[in-house]
């Protein structure tokens, strides 16, 4: 078990997406949020915040019963498909006038959905450099979750730069 900022939270937004992964994978959600404790009910208030201990507790679950080869890509791809279609950080984002902008957009919003992690991003030349901070999370032992952040990073921006979007690989 990862330790914890005390009062670090995700939002009901991004448990919602984990009901929708852990339901494609064939797991049932309600009886994963039972043994969890956690109150299914609170799914009801969009602007509920939920304990990342709760979240990585139902996720821990979920992914052990489901057998899922690759669930931090499959849950990244999920986050990546909720953006679009409900979320107010993205949503700004596309208003920006250029990426850059909608970059900054992004690291100074993104608490909105969680504040587990907190994305950062540095321009050197042409290459923009997108990254992110926890004090919360310790990526090295759970690197699912580092691929699912990837992944719903590369879908957002591929969303924001049709065709114009291009991977480097940076090796430390």
């Amino acid at each position: 078990m990862v330790k914890y900022r005390k009062n670090s939270t995700v939002s009901v937004g991004l448990i919602k997406i984990l009901q929708t992964y852990a339901f494609s994978k064939g797991v049932d959600f309600l009886n994963v949020a039972r043994s969890c404790n956690f109150d299914v009910a609170r799914l009801k208030n969009d602007e509920a915040r939920v304990s990342i201990k709760s979240f990585e507790l139902m996720w821990l679950q979920i992914v052990s019963i489901s057998k899922d080869p690759y669930p931090g890509l499959n849950f990244g791809l999920q986050m990546a498909t909720y953006y679009p279609a409900g979320s107010l950080l993205f949503t700004m984002m596309l208003n920006c006038a250029n990426i850059e902008k909608a970059l900054e957009v992004f690291v100074r919003y993104h608490r909105l959905m969680a504040d587990i992690i907190q994305p950062r991003f540095q321009k050197k030349g042409n290459l923009t450099h997108l990254s992110w901070e926890s004090a919360s999370v310790d990526f090295h032992t759970q690197p699912h979750l580092s691929e699912s952040l990837l992944c719903t990073y590369h879908s957002i921006l591929s969303r924001l730069t049709p065709g114009k979007l291009t991977l480097v690989k940076q090796c430390h």
